[in-house]
């Protein structure tokens, strides 16, 4: 599907039901993109551009361990976006994205952490989503968004770079776990339509990556219209709402939840984790 196609196809959607209707529907797109970073892009062209100019790398010496640039490599393949790089172009990648640093304006804005590891020794990154304000970002537009969408697809290398710490011979880690508070959300969000149009043709672009990368989403203080939207998306969704673990806002009973999902010790103490829990890594 081409980005004229789902602009069209998002526009008629957006103008023949009701705004009631549109924003549960849209609502969990936005829930399953905001949260699973791996979801985020920026402009294959722009990317492609940074990585000429800043690259250090050369085919025999890498800077960070080769078997992190095989292992990124081996996701882009699938991607229709960078499915025609050679290695050495996702080296180049790598090592342009991993070297930048975003505006402290967006580390202050979409914070997110490494929270720890599940039982299966996949990642658990957390992001207190409900308070993105992406509207914002696509209001201004040009390189403000260019630079968020750099920023969220960073954290896509620092993702593989949790996939990797925890790597063994014979046995690799390929997905994680992605966890959402949805706390403070703005309806206003998914009832503006160029930012589920955005989001919505993001999505598409980037569906093998979250497809392959994403293990598991969990979110949290997910009101009555997200819970309904989610049953309305999971016959279109498919098997990635298996993947989906959704929750209200009653607050005892999703804690509870989270601690037979999750080791004790990855889970903030301000979701029902142990008094000294400390994240692994921090940004923003």
């Amino acid at each position: 599907m081409t980005p004229h196609t789902c602009r069209r196809q998002v526009q008629q959607f957006f103008f023949r039901v009701p705004v009631q209707a549109f924003a549960m529907r849209a609502f969990v797109i936005v829930v399953l993109l905001l949260v699973a970073t791996v979801y985020a892009d920026t402009d294959s062209n722009s990317l492609q551009d940074d990585e000429s100019k800043n690259s250090t790398s050369s085919p025999s010496k890498y800077r960070l361990p080769e078997e992190l640039y095989r292992k990124a490599f081996s996701f882009m393949v699938h991607s229709k976006v960078f499915k025609n790089f050679t290695f050495q172009q996702a080296v180049d990648l790598v090592d342009s994205l991993d070297t930048w640093e975003a505006s402290d304006e967006i580390q202050r804005n979409f914070p997110y952490y490494l929270s720890g590891y599940d039982f299966d020794d996949r990642p658990v990154w957390i992001a207190e989503a409900g308070k993105y304000n992406v509207r914002k970002w696509v209001e201004r537009g040009g390189d403000d968004l260019q630079n968020l969408l750099k920023y969220m697809f960073q954290a896509s290398i620092r993702i593989l770079k949790s996939f990797a710490a925890k790597d063994r011979p014979g046995r690799e880690v390929r997905e994680g776990v992605f966890f959402g508070d949805m706390d403070g959300f703005d309806m206003t969000q998914v009832t503006h339509f160029p930012t589920v149009a955005f989001v919505l043709n993001e999505a598409l672009t980037w569906r093998e990556f979250i497809d392959l990368a994403m293990g598991r989403l969990i979110v949290v203080n997910a009101n009555y219209p997200t819970q309904l939207a989610a049953s309305i998306a999971r016959p279109i969704a498919g098997k990635l709402m298996e993947r989906v673990e959704l929750f209200g806002t009653n607050r005892a009973k999703w804690m509870a939840e989270i601690r037979r999902l999750l080791p004790e010790e990855s889970i903030p103490t301000w979701y029902g984790g142990k008094s000294t829990f400390k994240p692994l890594e921090i940004y923003g």
